[in-house]
């Protein structure tokens, strides 16, 4: 299907974007409406949003959802397909490897890997992605040159990345012919280093969030959309793959998150020609950022910011 590849608007529609505030940060005292028009669309607009919040938005083309490959895969992928079939939209399905008990490092992780050790988890779940209706992006071992502790495929050189990335793709597609690959680095320096070639990929993913108060003390200013992308585009144009911003958020003053936004929107695909979808991370941040003080934005000083934005 991916229709949003040939239609990426909904004629006359108009978001209005309000901050969702997190019980572990104050309220505010006052909130603006942010005007962006999805109408004025350059780029398809999908959301992670595993409380529903947004479920009856019109013009949101595609699904997130994030599965754990040691299962149980079976129920979850029918409800996901259900969902999205439900809602009108496409699935982004980011598969993440977690490591077993007795892969403990990076070496044992690999080998099991690449010895077939995870092979009945990659059948069980490509089986489940080929019966799933519509169209289905698969996103495996994401933020893989994130240069932290986080994720056992993190801990990975770009060589054994490449190999069990292909080891992957090569054993999902006899079972999910249909399915779409999505290569997604963080895109931290280097990233481009972890790319497994063109055959393995249908599109790069990356993932981009605007904090405004972390920007001002690392930076000096607030950036723009364009500021931060261009950073994480230029390493990888090269490839020629379209892109997806896999997970994009923003949290700031309201005059922040609105450039931030409809520049996403509406000016995205001009500045960045292989971007052709926008995916919002509306939900709270799992992993801890460091916690700077913001007078103007509460709701982004707390370790964990809150990105959930409501229409």
């Amino acid at each position: 299907m991916l229709s949003w590849l040939k239609t990426l608007w909904v004629p006359g529609a108009i978001l209005v974007l309000l901050v969702g505030i997190s019980a572990a940060v104050p309220p505010r005292t006052s909130t603006k409406s942010l005007q962006v028009r999805l109408d004025a669309s350059t780029v398809a607009f999908g959301v992670y949003d595993p409380n529903g919040s947004l479920s009856q938005v019109p013009g949101i083309s595609i699904q997130h959802v994030f599965i754990d490959w040691n299962g149980p895969l079976g129920e979850k992928l029918r409800s996901v397909s259900n969902r999205a079939e439900q809602l009108g939209r496409d699935i982004l399905l980011t598969v993440e490897p977690w490591a077993r008990p007795g892969h403990t490092d990076a070496a044992s992780y690999f080998k099991a890997i690449m010895s077939g050790q995870y092979d009945s988890s990659i059948s069980e779940l490509c089986d489940g992605v080929a019966k799933l209706r519509g169209s289905v992006l698969v996103r495996w071992g994401q933020e893989m040159d994130a240069p932290n502790d986080r994720y056992p495929w993190g801990g990975l050189d770009p060589s054994e990345y490449i190999q069990a990335y292909r080891h992957f793709v090569d054993s999902c597609r006899p079972h999910a012919p249909r399915a779409q690959f999505v290569w997604s680095p963080r895109g931290d320096a280097g990233e481009e280093a972890y790319y497994p070639g063109d055959q393995y990929v249908d599109f790069v993913g990356l993932t981009l969030f605007g904090l405004e108060p972390w920007e001002d003390a690392n930076y000096g200013h607030a950036r723009s959309f364009a500021e931060a992308l261009t950073e994480k585009y230029q390493p990888i144009e090269r490839f020629g793959k379209r892109l997806i911003l896999a997970e994009f958020g923003v949290c700031g003053q309201e005059s922040y998150r609105e450039a931030w936004i409809s520049s996403a929107l509406e000016q995205g695909s001009k500045q960045f020609p292989l971007l052709v979808a926008v995916v919002y991370f509306n939900d709270l941040e799992p992993n801890q950022w460091p916690n700077t003080a913001s007078r103007n934005s509460p709701e982004c000083e707390a370790d964990s910011p809150d990105w959930r934005i409501q229409f």
